[in-house]
């Protein structure tokens, strides 16, 4: 099953995120994957390039019938387009605009992490 939710903070504009839950996840304690450009990685209509999305929730549905896998929750967070840049990058460097990447970071272990964990 896949949830959407859009999360604003200090840190970030508007952002949204994805999150898989796949069937027989724990009521509590389940381990949590995060992964970026999540506009890719689970519906075709969504994907950077329309119909080439990168079929996550198919691949863990059978890693985790196989046995290779726990059960575990997967979100996956938009990039912001132009700005994906800033928020991959640790450093300015010599391009404009880059050098995002610990406020990045911070939004994610200070809020969303914590947001997942209180509603999952």
């Amino acid at each position: 099953m896949l949830e959407h939710f859009t999360i604003t903070t200090p840190r970030t504009p508007s952002r949204l995120v994805t999150v898989y839950i796949p069937a027989g996840l724990p009521a509590a304690g389940a381990s949590l994957l995060l992964l970026h450009d999540g506009q890719n990685l689970f519906e075709p209509d969504r994907a950077h390039i329309p119909g080439q999305h990168w079929r996550v929730a198919e691949t863990a549905d059978a890693l985790i019938a196989a046995g290779r896998l726990p059960s575990l929750l997967i979100a996956g967070i938009d990039h912001m387009g132009e700005r994906r840049g800033a928020d991959m990058t640790p450093t300015i460097g010599p391009y404009p605009g880059m050098g995002g990447g610990a406020v990045y970071g911070r939004f994610i272990m200070q809020d969303l992490v914590p947001y997942l964990a209180r509603t999952y």
